[in-house]
């Protein structure tokens, strides 16, 4: 992956996770549900990354468990 696509990657696996986040605060879980299919796609491009890129998804990780506690709270109330 070039560092052009790389960081294109991030970018919007960044923009999602925000949209993820509206969507689990405003309590849209078809939105939710909608975002889940670009994500997995995202991810799988990433899980493809050299282990020196991995260095540039420590923030990305921050949202994704911020998420992952979010929709959890979702799926519990």
């Amino acid at each position: 992956m070039t560092a052009d696509t790389l960081q294109s990657t991030i970018d919007s696996m960044d923009d999602l996770l925000d949209a993820e986040r509206a969507a689990l605060l405003a309590g849209n879980i078809e939105e939710v549900s909608r975002l889940h299919r670009r994500k997995e796609e995202l991810i799988d491009q990433l899980n493809a990354l050299d282990a020196e890129d991995t260095a540039r998804l420590t923030a990305l990780n921050a949202k994704v468990e911020r998420n992952q506690a979010l929709l959890n709270t979702a799926l519990d109330g």
